[in-house]
């Protein structure tokens, strides 16, 4: 399927062509069904091919949806990721609102052990388009059915991974009075309203530090790309620590 995408790519693209738009969205589900396959972790620059393929950028946004994926992980992302997190020498990082539960699984593999919390399926359905929103939802086996709340009085993290908080839901006060949580990290759509406004403020007793190094590697659920431009990315990772980084 790659073959035919990138003989695609040197064709105009006519979004008023219904057979053509609905072939590169077929071959880009997949493409991203094969590179994701047995929970692959793909490369940024695998998936920035599809991103700045017109005929193929349609369909990874409807794969998005269906598969209730926000932010996209890439292999040079979490290893970035991995690399902070043990660099901070956490006790116990919890992920709230994990949802499928893909960034904790990887963390794990890249040897940062992480407890992934979620609401669970029904959560999750409701953060699609309404013709997707009966499909069903893989959440991955360790992921523990629990609030985000409960899940910061349980389990006593040190450090709390969350990406696209629901919108206009800042849960960030929550993880400031912790007790037990010094540095949260927050995964988040430049453009949306993953978190309200509020969630990136400045709190007197934090520190916030873009992880520059995740960022440029992460793709989220609304990015886009052009031929010859390389992918625009609105996804963005946030770090705030307690006291001075």
């Amino acid at each position: 399927m790659l073959g035919e995408l990138r003989a695609l790519r040197a064709r105009p693209y006519n979004f008023l062509s219904r057979a053509q738009s609905e072939r590169g969205r077929e071959l880009a589900f997949a493409a991203l069904e094969h590179l994701h396959r047995d929970r692959r972790l793909p490369s940024f620059a695998e998936l920035e091919e599809l991103l700045t393929n017109p005929h193929a950028l349609p369909g990874f946004h409807d794969w998005c949806q269906r598969t209730r994926r926000f932010a996209v992980w890439t292999r040079e992302a979490v290893d970035a990721l991995a690399s902070y997190l043990r660099a901070q020498s956490f006790r116990r990082i919890v992920e709230v609102g994990a949802g499928r539960g893909d960034l904790a699984f990887h963390l794990e593999h890249a040897g940062v052990p992480v407890l992934a919390t979620d609401l669970g399926e029904a959560a999750l359905r409701g953060f699609a388009l309404p013709e997707y929103r009966d499909e069903p939802v893989e959440v991955w086996e360790k992921v523990v059915p629990m609030d985000w709340r409960d899940a910061l009085e349980r389990l006593k993290p040190d450090c709390v991974l969350c990406s696209w908080m629901p919108p206009d839901e800042d849960w960030t006060p929550g993880f400031r009075a912790a007790a037990t949580v010094r540095a949260y990290v927050l995964f988040w759509e430049l453009r949306g309203t993953t978190g309200g406004q509020s969630a990136f403020r400045r709190n007197e007793g934090w520190t916030a530090r873009d992880l520059l190094d995740v960022e440029q590697y992460l793709i989220g659920r609304t990015d886009e790309g052009m031929p010859g431009m390389g992918v625009t990315q609105y996804t963005k990772a946030t770090a705030f620590s307690r006291g001075h980084s």
